[in-house]
């Protein structure tokens, strides 16, 4: 006895499913573009909170770095945000007998033989956490406008 077993229906079926993953995957890179510029958003407006703009630089280094497939990195290129997010120790002279430095506030001209550490103060680390938290509610509001 042989038995034949035909699969009616599969090509359509995997048409339809290969479509359905197409378009989640370009549903989850609008989200995660979504979600990473209410993170720069965030971390601006945490950094507005605190002592840390007297040119504005920093705010406007914020951005998406890199965007790939279901993945984007958000963060800055200027070389003081990681001293800002998470402090920095001590500073001595290394090549010189003192450090020198103007005072952008003041325009006054500091020379010293070191400097000491300074806290963290983080500013995108709480943006990622805020924005990644409030992920439900936007994915959400995606989905009902994407029936509308």
């Amino acid at each position: 006895m042989n038995i034949n077993i035909v699969a009616q229906g599969f090509n359509e079926n995997k048409s339809l499913i290969d479509q359905f993953t197409r378009n989640y995957d370009d549903e989850l890179n609008k989200l995660l573009q979504h979600i990473g510029k209410d993170i720069i958003n965030e971390a601006r407006f945490n950094l507005s909170l605190k002592d840390h703009i007297d040119t504005g630089g920093l705010m406007g280094s914020l951005k998406i770095l890199q965007t790939g497939d279901k993945f984007i990195v958000v963060g800055s290129d200027a070389p003081h945000a990681w001293y800002i997010e998470y402090g920095r120790g001590p500073v001595k002279p290394i090549n010189a007998q003192a450090l020198r430095f103007f005072d952008k506030k003041t325009g006054k001209l500091w020379i010293v033989k070191s400097v000491g550490p300074t806290e963290p103060s983080p500013f995108l680390q709480p943006a990622v956490e805020t924005s990644t938290n409030i992920l439900q509610g936007i994915h959400s509001e995606m989905v009902d406008a994407s029936f509308l």
